[in-house]
């Protein structure tokens, strides 16, 4: 962990921002970097990107009635591995943008598999379309998210899901801070400040002047502080619901109610020695979390 401010600030030019992959561990499974754009003379520009890269494939599989919730989809089972990539999430935005399941299957990203274990996609896909052809909500969206994980200060990639078509996603739901329902958890390891006076990921800074940032960042302290928390408060432990719920949630759509518990103001520090633990998973955490999580 790192404390505030860092005795070594590095800002890189903002032409590398967009392409650079994240530098860390060879042996971190699933990792992040926060990248952010300054400007040169007074500070953060408003753009960021979050950066994922790892040692290790993600391996997910849930059950079909997980995400649509019909007697029609009880045999089956979805299954996938993804690599982290590095451009996942959007620009601005914690997570990545909405794909359809069925568009998902169709093209071979993830995999269907019946009550025997047998190759199922071609009878999976044939389900959907005979329950869309009778009216039944037979569709779901996917997306992946970095979030706060419940009841930490830790971070985790979180493979949300809603029981509609992508199509039928409303601008209000292409936002972060949304109620999904929670398919797979991703324990996720990044530098980050200690929690004293600042807390969250260390950001990896981008300049079009980055000597002129540099000087900057040094001489002020409290807008370097300010800058390292702006991203630190969109990192939200946000909302779960199930599957059920997510059908009436759709109907009345609302923001989510994530909430931050990351950022820090200017001049204070916690009051326990418990939230100066942000950033790392321990050893402990890790050994007993190490794959995808159980979903409550």
């Amino acid at each position: 962990m790192f404390t505030f401010p860092p005795t070594n600030w590095e800002v890189y030019p903002l032409e590398e921002m967009e392409h650079r992959p994240p530098q860390f561990p060879e042996t971190w499974k699933l990792g992040l970097e926060t990248y952010l754009a300054v400007r040169p003379s007074d500070g953060f520009e408003g753009t960021f990107r979050l950066a994922l890269g790892g040692c290790s494939l993600i391996n997910v599989r849930f059950a079909a009635t997980d995400v649509i919730p019909h007697t029609s989809m009880e045999a089956y089972t979805l299954t996938g591995q993804f690599a982290p990539e590095n451009d996942l999430l959007q620009v601005n935005a914690m997570a990545s943008d909405w794909a359809d399941l069925q568009e998902e299957v169709e093209a071979g990203h993830l995999n269907v598999v019946g009550a025997e274990g047998e190759e199922a996609r071609d009878s999976f896909l044939a389900a959907i379309k005979t329950g869309k052809l009778a009216k039944a909500p037979l569709a779901a969206a996917i997306r992946w998210m970095v979030v706060v994980a419940h009841g930490t200060h830790n971070l985790e990639l979180q493979l949300q899901s809603l029981p509609c078509s992508k199509k039928a996603i409303k601008p209000l739901l292409m936002q972060d801070n949304v109620a999904t329902v929670a398919l797979a958890r991703f324990p996720i390891l990044t530098r980050a400040f200690d929690g004293r006076k600042c807390a969250g990921p260390v950001p990896v800074l981008f300049s079009e002047n980055p000597d002129t940032s540099l000087d900057w960042l040094n001489n002020d302290v409290e807008h370097a502080h300010a800058i390292c928390q702006s991203v630190a408060a969109r990192y939200l432990c946000v909302e779960n619901i199930s599957v059920k719920e997510a059908l009436t949630y759709l109907a009345i759509p609302r923001v989510g109610m994530g909430v931050n518990t990351l950022a820090r103001e200017w001049g204070t520090e916690p009051a326990t020695k418990r939230a100066r633990q942000d950033g790392y998973f321990t050893e402990e955490y890790l050994a007993t979390n190490a794959g995808s999580l159980p979903v409550n």
